[in-house]
C-alpha cells in the first residue's frame, strides 16, 4: 500500500481522485460472496403449476440490478432468463421480477405435463461471481380408479376388473383387498400409453367366493411414493347367475325362410345385452333387456332364396356375471323340408288349430295388402316344457305393433296383452308366465317384425285353445293415400274406338279396388261397366316407385255411338284401405262427333296444309 500511495502521489493529477475511488469500489466488490440454494427435487402434478425453488444470497444488500443475471436451463436449453437489460421467458416458464430483488430466482412451470420431467439448472451471476445448481422435477399424474361393480358367482372362478386411468409414473402399485385384507390370487395387468404420455392400466384378479364369505367388500387400491395417500374404489359383492345360451332354428312352411331364435335363460340380475352375428360380423345393434325377466329371446330371419347366404349365424350374450361374452353358433344349412321332422307331442292337435287360424289371416293379408306379408303362427322346438310360438310380418312402411291372444275351448280369454307402445320390447302378463317379445328391423325403408309368445302349458287349461297373433298397422295415413289425376280421353268419333285413362299414384299398400261407372244422358242412375262388345277393360299391373308407393293406370276402350253415347258420362271409381270414402273422377258429358262433321273437319285440315305448302313454295321460288 505504501508503494501504491507513493505512485499515486507521484503521478496524481487532474481526475486521479476519481480513478482511486473506482478502484477501491472494485476491490471492495470482489470481496462480496454469492451463495445459491435449491432442493434436490420437486414433484409436479399434471395440469397444475409447479415452482422450482432457487434462492441466492450476497454479502451486502440491497442487491444491485446492474451486476445481476439469472438463467434457467432444461436439457441444456435456456428456457428463462433475467438481467438488468432484458427479461426473457415463455408462457409456460416464468421468473418473478420483483422476487428476484429479494434473492428469489425460482422458476414457475405452468400447466405441468409429463414431458416436463427432468433436470433443471438454476444459474445466478452476481458479477464477477457465478454459481449454478441442479434440481430434479418428478411428475405425478393422479390416477382415476374404478372397480367394475358387477355381480359374481359362487363356487366358480370370477374375474374381477379394475381400471386405473391417466396416471404417471408407471410404477403405480395395484393392491386388491377383501374386507381390508390383501387378496391373494392370480391376475393380469395390461398397461397402455396414452397420447399425453400418461398410462392406463386394466388390472384383473381371479377370485372364488364361497358361501361362508357372505357379501365381502372388495377394494382396488393404488399406491405410489408421490401420492400423499392411497387412492381406491370399493363395492359390496352381490351374487348372480350366468345365462345359458342356446340357438334354435325353424323353417317356415313354404320353405323360403329360416327363423333362428337365441334364448338366454336362468340368469340374474336382469340387465343383459344380446346381438346377432353373421359369419362373425355384427348385423344389428345390441338388444338390451332391463326388466324383471330371467329369460330372454331374440329372433332373426334368413331368406333362403338369396345368393349370399352366410355359412354361420351366432348369438352373442353379455351379462355382468361374465368376464367375456358367451357365444352360441349354428351352421346355416339349406335342406329340403322333407328331410326335416317335427314332434309336437301333447300339443299336436293344438298346433293344427293354430295353423288354421293364421292361414285365414295370411291369405286375407296377402290378397289385400301386397307386398305386405304376414306368416302363419309357428312353434319353435324347445327342449324343456315351455312352448314358444312366433309369427312374422314384413314390408310395411311404418313400425308395426303386435298383440297376442289366447282363447280357451270355452271361449274364455286366457291371455291378452295390451298393444305395445313404440320402442317397447316386452310385455309380461301379470299373474302368469306368458312372455311376449317382439324383434323389429327395417330395410329399404320398410319395416319387419318377428314376435314370440312363450309359456308353460297346462293340459287342463290350454287343451284345444286358440291363439291369435295380430299385427296393428296404421293404414289411414295421408302419406300413402292414392292421388287421382284427371281422366285423359281421346276424341269420341261416331263408329270409332275411344280411349280413357285414369291414373292413380302415391298409394300403399298395393290394394286398390278400381272400376268404371256409367250414367246415361238425362239419368241419375249409375251402373258398373264390364267387358262386352262395346267395352274393353285391359288388366293393368301396378308399378312400384322408388319411395315404395304404387302407381296404377286404369284403361277403358269403348266403341262410340252417337245415338247412345252423346250426353252420357263415365266415372273412374277407386277404393283403398287408407280412404274413408272412395275417390271418383268424371269424364264429363261425352260429346260425339258425327260422320259429316268428321269429313268437314278433315277437309278444313287438308285446306290448311295445302295453303301452307303454297306459301312455303312461293317463298323459295
Amino acid at each position: 500500500m505504501v508503494v501504491i500511495e507513493d505512485v499515486l502521489q507521484i503521478h496524481e493529477g487532474p481526475g486521479m481522485g476519481r480513478v482511486r475511488t473506482l478502484l477501491l469500489l472494485y476491490l471492495c466488490h470482489t470481496c462480496r460472496a454469492l451463495e445459491i440454494t435449491v432442493p434436490p427435487s420437486r414433484v409436479g402434478i399434471v395440469g397444475t403449476d409447479a415452482v422450482l425453488p432457487c434462492t441466492f444470497k450476497v454479502d451486502n444488500y440491497p442487491i444491485s440490478r446492474q451486476f445481476l443475471a439469472i438463467f434457467w436451463h432444461f436439457e441444456e436449453n435456456v428456457i428463462a432468463r433475467y438481467d438488468s437489460k432484458t427479461q426473457w421467458s415463455t408462457s409456460r416458464f416464468t421468473i418473478d421480477e420483483q422476487a428476484v430483488m429479494q434473492g428469489n430466482a425460482s422458476l414457475t412451470i405452468h400447466n405441468v405435463t409429463v414431458t416436463d420431467k427432468g433436470k433443471y439448472k438454476c444459474m445466478v451471476i452476481y458479477s464477477p461471481n457465478t454459481q449454478e445448481k441442479e434440481i430434479q422435477l418428478n411428475i405425478l399424474a393422479v390416477p382415476v380408479v374404478r372397480i367394475q361393480k358387477k355381480a359374481v358367482q359362487r363356487d366358480v372362478t370370477n374375474i374381477l376388473q379394475c381400471s386405473i386411468t391417466n396416471f404417471f409414473p408407471n410404477d403405480m402399485k395395484v393392491i386388491w383387498l377383501k374386507n381390508g385384507l390383501v387378496l391373494s390370487g392370480s391376475g393380469t395387468q395390461d398397461d397402455k400409453r396414452n397420447a399425453d404420455k400418461t398410462f392406463t392400466r386394466n388390472s384383473t384378479i381371479n377370485v372364488i367366493f364361497l358361501k361362508e364369505d357372505g357379501n365381502p367388500e372388495i377394494t382396488c387400491q393404488v399406491e405410489n411414493e408421490y401420492l400423499q395417500h392411497p387412492i381406491h374404489d370399493s363395492y359390496i359383492v352381490q351374487y348372480g347367475a350366468a345365462p345359458k345360451v342356446n340357438i334354435k332354428a325353424s323353417r317356415t312352411p313354404d320353405g323360403n325362410d329360416q327363423i333362428y331364435m337365441c334364448e338366454a335363460t336362468n340368469y340374474f340380475p336382469e340387465a343383459m345385452t344380446m346381438h346377432w352375428m353373421l359369419d362373425g360380423k355384427r348385423i344389428d345393434s345390441p338388444r338390451q333387456s332391463n326388466n324383471e325377466y330371467f329369460n330372454k329371446e331374440i329372433c332373426y330371419r334368413i331368406h333362403l332364396d338369396g345368393n349370399n347366404l352366410p355359412s354361420q349365424i351366432s348369438c352373442e350374450v353379455q351379462h355382468e356375471t361374465l368376464y367375456s361374452p358367451l357365444m352360441a353358433t349354428q351352421e346355416v344349412k339349406v335342406e329340403h323340408e322333407c328331410k326335416r321332422s317335427c314332434h309336437f307331442g301333447l300339443f299336436g292337435v293344438l298346433l293344427g288349430l293354430l295353423v288354421a287360424v293364421s292361414l285365414a289371416l295370411w291369405y286375407f293379408m296377402k290378397r289385400v295388402f301386397q307386398p305386405f306379408q304376414v306368416s302363419h303362427i309357428h312353434r319353435m322346438p324347445t327342449a324343456d316344457n315351455r312352448v314358444t310360438m312366433f309369427c312374422m310380418a314384413s314390408k310395411w312402411p311404418k313400425e308395426m305393433q303386435v298383440t297376442w291372444k289366447i282363447l280357451g275351448k270355452d271361449g274364455q280369454n286366457l291371455m291378452s296383452d295390451p298393444t305395445q307402445a313404440r320402442d317397447e320390447e316386452e310385455v309380461l302378463i301379470k299373474g302368469s308366465d306368458y312372455i311376449v317379445e317382439t324383434d323389429r328391423s327395417h330395410s329399404d325403408k320398410l319395416h319387419h317384425a318377428i314376435s314370440t309368445l312363450s309359456f308353460t302349458p297346462v293340459i287342463s287349461k290350454h287343451k284345444d285353445m286358440e291363439v291369435f297373433c295380430t299385427f296393428h298397422c296404421d293404414r289411414r295415413n295421408s302419406e300413402w293415400r292414392p292421388v287421382m289425376g284427371e281422366i285423359e280421353k281421346s276424341a269420341f268419333k261416331d263408329g270409332k274406338e275411344a280411349k280413357l285413362l285414369c291414373r292413380i299414384s302415391g298409394y300403399f299398400p298395393n290394394a286398390v279396388d278400381m272400376k268404371w261407372l256409367r250414367r246415361e244422358a238425362e239419368s241419375q242412375e249409375w251402373f258398373d261397366v264390364s267387358t262386352s262388345d262395346k267395352y274393353k277393360i285391359p288388366v293393368m299391373e301396378a308399378t312400384q316407385q322408388e319411395d315404395k308407393t304404387f302407381t296404377y293406370t286404369a284403361c277403358l276402350y269403348l266403341t262410340v255411338s252417337a245415338a247412345t253415347d252423346s250426353g252420357a258420362e263415365l266415372t273412374c271409381w277407386v277404393r283403398h284401405p287408407s280412404l274413408k270414402t272412395p275417390l271418383e273422377r268424371s269424364s264429363g258429358e261425352l260429346v260425339v262427333i258425327g260422320e259429316n262433321e268428321q269429313l268437314l273437319n278433315s277437309s278444313m285440315y287438308m285446306f290448311r296444309i295445302h295453303s301452307v305448302y303454297q306459301v312455303v313454295m312461293a317463298t323459295y321460288s
